[in-house]
């Protein structure tokens, strides 16, 4: 509904400004494309794809070339073919925050409480962001819209060099993060909390997207102890004919056992 709003009210200021529409608005083309006046949808990831759009538009030259963007043409979606997706997503650069005010993505944390309730928060005073150090996931519910395949990490490594970017230039001490699944093995988190500590990094954080079947008592021990304040757990029903509609591919049991 707000891109659409948006995008009529920039053609109707200048209608010569071309405008790309892109991440989960990718599966509503058709309709988008019937209903606001958007030249392209970039389809799935847009880091490579974004740049090499604009420099086409700013040549004036064959969008067409450029893949794995949508165009609407004879009343039909249009494919310009599929782009691969980026295999290591420690190959993107830590985002150039200087280009947003971003005093508007801090919390302070009299309005989130999610931390607060954790008294080792009374011992920091800056404020809350969220950050991803994840794409995908490991399941197929039936659910999601999902436009990924599998699930792909930015390294330990990565995300506290991130963190530590952000804590050092905007001061924030407490970091959601925000993936659609943040642990999809014993690796990767025990290698962060390893890190984290070696690193000699003081922070809190919180993971807003876990599987029950994916954590297990030594791990959510580590995580709290590298300063793990809450997990958020995707369990969605009580009922097991829902939880097997849905193809969670777990068990209420399974559920009140993890998150107990």
């Amino acid at each position: 509904h707000e891109a659409k709003i948006i995008a009529k009210r920039l053609k109707e200021l200048n209608p010569s400004i071309p405008i790309i529409a892109g991440g989960y608005l990718g599966s509503t083309a058709e309709t988008l494309f019937q209903t606001a006046p958007i030249d392209a949808i970039v389809r799935g990831e847009g880091e490579l794809t974004t740049p090499e759009l604009s420099e086409a538009l700013l040549n004036g030259s064959d969008i067409t070339k450029v893949k794995g963007i949508l165009l609407f043409k004879e009343n039909k979606v249009i494919s310009t073919g599929e782009r691969g997706q980026i295999s290591n997503l420690d190959d993107i650069p830590i985002p150039d925050y200087s280009l947003v005010d971003l005093k508007r993505y801090i919390s302070n944390l009299d309005n989130f409480c999610d931390f607060s309730s954790d008294s080792r928060s009374n011992n920091y005073k800056g404020g809350q962001m969220e950050i991803r150090t994840s794409r995908g996931c490991t399941n197929g519910c039936t659910f999601c819209y999902r436009h990924m395949r599998g699930i792909r990490h930015h390294s330990p490594k990565y995300v506290l060099n991130h963190i530590k970017f952000l804590q050092d230039n905007y001061k924030i001490d407490f970091f959601s993060l925000s993936d659609e699944l943040t642990i999809s093995d014993d690796i990767w988190p025990l290698e962060f909390c390893r890190l984290k500590i070696e690193m000699k990094m003081d922070f809190l954080f919180r993971i807003c997207a876990v599987r029950v079947d994916k954590v297990n008592p030594s791990m959510l021990k580590a995580l709290y102890e590298a300063g793990c304040v809450e997990m958020d757990f995707g369990i969605e029903s009580g009922s097991q004919r829902m939880l097997d509609a849905m193809k969670k591919m777990v068990t209420v049991k399974l559920n009140l056992t993890k998150s107990a």
